[in-house]
């Protein structure tokens, strides 16, 4: 476990390194911008589903859940400029999600590393739980948008774990990452941003890169590619390939700084480079094209 830090209301949160990456251990807590303005709260399912503008809640309306399981945001409060996170922290990317379910061995077992081990929150079984990550990823449920059957309303306490991205699909929908007891994979799905999922912070810094080496500065050619990739990082290394869910592809344990690609299909990729320490110290985006 990490330091700790504190939101505008002075909730404090344990953070936790996996990787490169720094990241809070609870679900956001806070009733107030980075900034301290007030965050709109929609207690009305009527209301709640056909907001177009920031709000949060507490699960089922009671703030009796908020310590344990954090505020429910829709999406709105997540793109706000006022950043729901403290200050040097922001909401992570779907790359940046992708970056830690790379890390911690693609999407079909990561699910299991990032959720808290047993029964105390999560309901049987569990599937693979023994959150080696650290990460601690908790069921707190969701709050529904206006679907056409509903206009609002809670569900899923201590069944469904999801957390948002700060990443859009479209003008009305967005990425969030699922969680759920009967699986050790971690699902996507694209929602109504009007949806109230938890959040939570990654820091605007990384740890584990040598700064000598400045890795990131580093890239890999020719993109887009048809055939070979060359990634200029010489000894011994783990490329990972995943696709933009973060299901691994391609796993090559190599020394040679070109490497051949042409099995895969046309699409974009992360490709992820790992030391001979397993630390990942480079993550870059692709297009291939057959």
């Amino acid at each position: 476990m990490g330091q700790t830090i504190s939101d505008i209301d002075g909730n404090v949160y344990n953070t936790v390194s996996i990787g490169t990456q720094i990241w809070t251990v609870e679900n956001l807590k806070t009733t107030r911008y980075s900034n301290g303005d007030s965050i709109h709260y929609e207690a009305l399912d009527s209301v709640w589903g056909g907001l177009t503008i920031p709000a949060f809640s507490t699960y089922n309306n009671d703030t009796i859940y908020r310590n344990e399981y954090g505020n429910l945001y829709n999406f709105y409060a997540v793109l706000d400029s006022r950043n729901l996170c403290p200050s040097g922290w922001h909401i992570p990317s779907d790359s940046e999600w992708v970056s830690l379910i790379t890390y911690l061995g693609g999407d079909s077992i990561a699910g299991g590393k990032m959720k808290e081990s047993g029964i105390t929150h999560w309901m049987f079984p569990n599937t693979g739980a023994d959150n080696s990550s650290g990460l601690t990823v908790i069921p707190a449920g969701y709050r529904y948008a206006n679907n056409g059957f509903n206009h609002g309303g809670f569900h899923g306490l201590n069944g469904n774990g999801g957390i948002w991205t700060s990443t859009s699909t479209s003008d009305s929908t967005s990425i969030a990452k699922y969680f759920c007891p009967g699986s050790a994979s971690v699902g996507q799905i694209e929602n109504s941003k009007s949806y109230g999922w938890s959040v939570r912070c990654i820091s605007d810094l990384q740890t584990g890169i040598n700064e000598k080496e400045k890795w990131n500065d580093i890239e890999i050619y020719p993109n887009p590619t048809s055939d070979l990739l060359t990634i200029p990082i010489g000894g011994q290394k783990i490329i990972v390939i995943a696709n933009l869910r973060g299901q691994i592809i391609k796993s090559i344990k190599t020394k040679a700084m070109t490497i051949s690609i042409r099995d895969l299909t046309t699409g974009n990729y992360f490709v992820s480079v790992f030391n001979s320490e397993n630390k990942l110290i480079l993550i870059k985006q692709i297009v291939y094209e057959k």
